[in-house]
């Protein structure tokens, strides 16, 4: 959680991880027109539809297939794990570097709903805040999960009922994904304290309700899929092995 003067601490802790990579970049300074805000993706409006839409074309331009081709759920779904990947990673590594967890709500973002790899994201510190805890597991579930990635995982979910359904484990299985995939980006580029701090949070998630029995570390397997390998649509029981993930539960 976050206490009184959080405004510099969270400005610094997210400073000194944007050199991690595109994921973990986030905007601190003064902030023009052009950046939209990111609680537009909850609302009821066309800002995640224009998401989805979007992904699926960019799979059907990367596949050399027509739009129509793309199925559905996967283009959700992979719509949804960029977004958690861009929401989850700058916190994750600002934790285990400067062992603080920003207050990431999604009313404290802005985005650029920019297409390939990861969206620009801008940081708006709040005005208020609510105290403060030692433990960042659980400052990431209630600075990170409760206010931003939950909430976008139902609106994913909300919408995708629509479009014909996509399972709590497929999305909660992102999540994990996300978390184990940053974890180790943070393992490669920052010092061994870093790197054990980030692991000790990875475990810590993955044994809170939010996320238990949704990745396998022993294997390296999430219990999921992505569904990317069902991107282009294919007939039933057929599986195009070149497009399973590294960690999907399929490679089993």
């Amino acid at each position: 959680m976050t206490g009184p003067g959080d405004s510099g601490r969270s400005r610094s802790a997210l400073d000194s991880v944007r050199h991690l990579g595109a994921f973990f970049a986030v905007e601190t300074g003064p902030l023009g027109r052009r950046w939209r805000p990111f609680v537009e993706l909850i609302d009821a409006g066309p800002a995640l539809e224009e998401r989805i839409d979007a992904t699926a074309a960019a799979l059907a331009s990367m596949l050399g297939v027509t739009v129509d081709a793309i199925d559905a759920r996967a283009a959700m779904s992979l719509a949804h794990l960029n977004l958690v990947a861009r929401l989850l990673s700058p916190p994750l590594a600002a934790a285990a570097v400067a062992g603080y967890v920003p207050p990431f709500a999604l009313e404290n973002l802005r985005w650029q709903p920019v297409l390939g790899g990861a969206a620009p994201l801008a940081y708006v510190p709040p005005a208020e805040s609510d105290g403060d805890t030692d433990d960042l597991v659980d400052a990431f579930v209630a600075n990170v999960g409760d206010s931003a990635i939950i909430r976008l995982t139902h609106a994913v979910a909300t919408l995708a009922e629509a479009r014909g359904g996509i399972s709590e484990q497929v999305l909660d299985g992102n999540v994990a994904s996300a978390l184990v995939t940053a974890t180790r980006l943070i393992g490669d580029a920052c010092s061994e304290s870093a790197a054990r701090r980030a692991v000790e949070l990875r475990d810590g998630l993955l044994a809170t309700p939010w996320l238990t029995e949704t990745f396998d570390l022993d294997r390296s397997r999430r219990r999921s899929c992505c569904l990317y390998y069902r991107a282009v649509q294919m007939p039933a029981g057929v599986v195009d092995v070149s497009s399973i993930c590294g960690d999907c539960v399929l490679r089993d």
